[in-house]
């Protein structure tokens, strides 16, 4: 039997950056530039609102997995050291914790259809990637853009990896029509 991807219903890359916006705005969050992935995650929708079970496994019991969003929406799975990183600040759990509430917004409780791996999966139908940009847009959204200067200025200021910084930052100087 062949390998099977998993795709989700078209979103476009407009449309996630909105429902990330409007997840800071609905939480108050919307004027900081530095999100509060973990304190979102574990002390607002798990704790307070229990929205969504936040369990902490042993590394070894996920296998390599950085990160696990149930389909129905019911719980997050993360590995211990990912757990630890996040709350540490640490850049790519940070990222992590970001993509697994991408999961948890946009692919809860909706059917992901299956197909065939000799098929090509478009990005706006592809779950993992749909969730890397919900993280990227909840995490550096673009109304904090305005008046950063480099991609050094988006790590600091957004806390987030290198690479991430300059994926963010190179699409805001195509989007705005600039120079790299």
């Amino acid at each position: 039997m062949s390998e099977m991807l998993i795709t989700a219903p078209p979103l476009s890359w407009a449309s996630i950056e909105s429902k990330a916006w409007s997840i800071r705005e609905t939480f108050g969050l919307h004027e900081k530039l530095f999100f509060p992935v973990m304190a979102f995650l574990e002390s607002v929708l798990s704790d307070k609102l229990e929205f969504v079970s936040l369990d902490v496994w042993p590394d070894a019991k996920c296998e390599g997995a950085e990160g696990y969003t149930c389909q129905k929406g019911e719980y997050i799975i993360l590995p211990e050291s990912v757990y630890r990183q996040a709350w540490d600040n640490m850049p790519r759990a940070r990222f992590t914790v970001a993509h697994e509430l991408g999961h948890l917004f946009l692919h809860a409780g909706r059917p992901l259809p299956r197909i065939q791996t000799t098929q090509r999966v478009a990005p706006f139908r592809d779950p993992e990637k749909q969730a890397d940009r919900f993280a990227a847009s909840l995490l550096m959204p673009w109304p904090h853009f305005r008046g950063i200067e480099s991609r050094h200025e988006v790590v600091d200021l957004f806390g987030v990896s290198n690479q991430a910084a300059e994926i963010r930052y190179d699409e805001w100087q195509k989007k705005k029509g600039r120079p790299k």
